[in-house]
């Protein structure tokens, strides 16, 4: 069959070539040949356009597909240096942070939360074989994060400020108002056995009391965002925002002394 119609498009092209010869001979069967050629000729030039459409549009094709996959890569590339610019940035703030502290200090990075906890337990990949315990501070530049409850050998759990099993002895800076922080779950803290007279005002600073043995004095836990009051009337509440985003949490430091 191709044989076939190879054979019949030969004999139509040595038929065109005569008819060519014939008029280029002939004066009187230019205009004839002219005619007879036109269809031919206008046919086969909008053959070979639809031919070149075709080749552009699948060369064109294939290269916007490698400029799209180069694109994509690219774009990978530029996220992963702005993810490292990032970090590098955090990691350079907590150095130095670490470096002016009077205590003992040891990074460590979040590298999990707890299923059972997800809101308030995290994990991080520090244990044992770097000294630490349980009931350890664990802080950022801003404040007071949590306290490790359980170690493992390489990884640790870190209850966090927002959970409610968690006490903090805490006192306002300026009025010198003590108290205890207990979280709820939420954004703020509340601040309990505060008096109904108290010397508090909204955005008073809220720092760690030193009376107990897992928080030392002097560290900040956040501000005094309103009051609620204790249904006995006898006393009332602080809601205090946390000075550390809990949601938000990738390095910390432990306390190690």
């Amino acid at each position: 069959m191709i044989k076939l119609l190879k054979n019949k498009l030969a004999s139509s092209f040595i038929i065109l070539i005569c008819i060519f010869i014939l008029a280029s001979l002939i004066p009187a069967l230019r205009s004839p040949a002219f005619l007879i050629l036109k269809l031919p000729l206008k046919l086969s030039n909008l053959i070979g356009q639809e031919v070149n459409a075709v080749v552009y549009y699948h060369r064109n094709f294939a290269e916007n597909s490698r400029l799209k996959k180069e694109n994509d890569a690219l774009r990978a590339r530029v996220n992963i240096i702005n993810e490292l610019y990032l970090e590098n940035n955090r990691l350079k703030d907590l150095l130095s942070f670490k470096q002016g502290s009077a205590y003992k200090l040891l990074a460590a990075r979040v590298i999990g939360r707890d299923p059972e906890n997800w809101a308030s337990i995290v994990i991080i990949d520090k244990g044992s074989s770097s000294a630490l315990k349980e009931n350890q501070l664990v802080i950022t530049g801003l404040g007071v994060a949590g306290k490790i409850v359980e170690v493992g050998i390489a990884t640790s759990k870190v209850m966090l400020i927002n959970d409610p099993h968690i006490n903090i002895p805490v006192i306002t800076q300026r009025a010198r108002q003590d108290g205890i922080v207990v979280g709820a779950l939420q954004k703020n803290l509340i601040m309990k056995f505060l008096a109904y007279d108290a010397d508090i005002n909204i955005g008073d600073a809220v720092v760690t009391s030193g009376l107990d043995e897992v928080y030392p004095k002097g560290i900040l836990v956040g501000r005094v965002a309103g009051f609620t009051k204790d249904p006995t009337g006898l006393s009332r509440y602080a809601t205090v925002e946390p000075m550390v985003n809990v949601n938000r949490l990738e390095e910390i430091l432990v306390v190690l002394k």
